[in-house]
């Protein structure tokens, strides 16, 4: 697939600008012409406005799943709802989804195949789910699962980045207001001090020596930080090893680790679930829900999991044999084996996991204002003492 950016006038009058992906121009032209758009410009895109770099939200692919389902259960024909859905998009990427999906169905191809186009949007489980429901004649069932754990996982995980975003905004506060202390304002001070020929406490000479830092090197220090955060993002993204190690450090931090696990079980085990009620194999449950959880540690323990199943293991036991996952998911997953219901058993782990990191999340958000607040009392204190205590020492001596 190729990105070619166009320029041209909409049918009601209006001039039109935007990228969409086709694997040549014809194509792209023909896009454009089923969005009745005249073409003034077609040209192919540069790798700087490369369509990767385009964003879907995921509320856009819960809102066109949902209004798949619920069209397709009155009876309306997929092309002309996917026609429908393009219409009702504002100009952009998603909408040049859109196109393209319908202009692959015109041509012949199958919905999940027109999904498979676009991996960036729609991952591998769901297009392998809607494939499923293409065959078997439930596409509306899967919809509405999908749209259902899509819409679960967009509450949960923004759920999970609000507790984060408190503490981000004040620590970065923070660090401005101590960055402006000490070049600007401490060094004022402590010229003050020395002056007075006071002996220096211990608390006063570590902070001349941090301001004399900030003030000499401060540039060194950003830099240093923006290089490692660089270099950390390239070796997360590079070296398997280490994304592996990292993967399972961020599992065993302290309060973060506890609900990341969570998470990301109530996560596979809802994805699992849904695919299980669709009749696919296990061993591709289990190989999706590796590439669904998101965590390369938590993906080797399932890979083991598959292999052991291959070998001829029960599920109960592969999953047992791994020694991570906890005993409530082990319980649920035999009753499920034994009954024959496992979808049921993992909506069953799914949900258990979902109450409970809501729960943690819960009581960590609290815990981290005081936290902060403690922090910045400190701080503050720091600068009141080193600065404050020689001159209270030669006023008392004055007295």
């Amino acid at each position: 697939m190729k990105s070619y950016r166009y320029t041209g006038v909409s049918h009601d009058g209006l001039r039109v600008k935007g990228m969409l992906s086709a694997p040549n121009m014809q194509d792209a032209e023909r896009q454009l012409s089923q969005m009745r758009v005249e073409v003034l410009a077609l040209s192919s895109s540069t790798k700087l406005f490369s369509l990767s770099n385009q964003k879907v939200t995921n509320r856009d692919i819960i809102t066109m799943t949902f209004q798949l389902e619920q069209l397709l259960r009155s009876g309306v024909p997929l092309l002309e709802i996917l026609n429908d859905l393009r219409e009702s998009f504002e100009p952009g990427y998603f909408k040049d989804v859109l196109t393209g999906l319908y202009d692959a169905m015109v041509n012949g191809a199958t919905f999940s195949q027109g999904l498979a186009r676009y991996p960036d949007v729609f991952d591998e489980v769901y297009t392998s789910l809607v494939a499923i429901g293409e065959k078997t004649g439930q596409l509306e069932g899967i919809l509405h699962d999908l749209g259902m754990n899509l819409r679960w996982q967009d509450e949960l995980e923004s759920k999970a980045k609000k507790i984060m975003i408190y503490p981000s905004i004040v620590f970065s506060v923070v660090m401005l207001v101590i960055t402006f202390l000490m070049i600007f304002l401490v060094p004022q001070l402590v010229s003050f001090i020395e002056g007075m020929g006071q002996e220096l406490t211990f608390v006063t000479t570590s902070l001349i020596a941090v301001s004399d830092y900030f003030v000499h090197y401060w540039h060194v220090t950003f830099i240093g930080i923006f290089l490692a955060i660089t270099f950390f993002n390239y070796a997360i993204k590079i070296y398997p090893a280490f994304r592996f190690k990292m993967h399972k450090f961020v599992l065993s931090v302290h309060l973060i680790g506890p609900i990341l696990f969570k998470l990301k079980i109530a996560r596979m085990t809802s994805t699992m679930a849904i695919m299980y009620a669709a009749g696919v194999s296990l061993q591709e449950i289990i190989n999706m829900a590796g590439k669904v959880v998101g965590n390369d540690f938590l993906k080797a323990k399932l890979d083991e999991v598959e292999g052991k199943i291959v070998d001829g293991s029960s599920i109960a036991d592969s999953f047992a044999s791994v020694s991570v996952f906890p005993p409530l998911i082990l319980k649920l997953i035999k009753v499920g084996e034994t009954t024959g219901r496992m979808d049921e058993a993992m909506r069953n782990v799914s949900y258990f996991y979902d109450r409970e990191a809501k729960e943690l999340i819960e009581k960590v958000e609290p815990a981290i204002e005081p936290l902060i607040t403690l922090i910045l009392a400190v701080l503050v204190g720091w600068v009141m003492m080193a600065t404050l205590g020689p001159v209270y020492d030669v006023i008392t001596k004055i007295k």
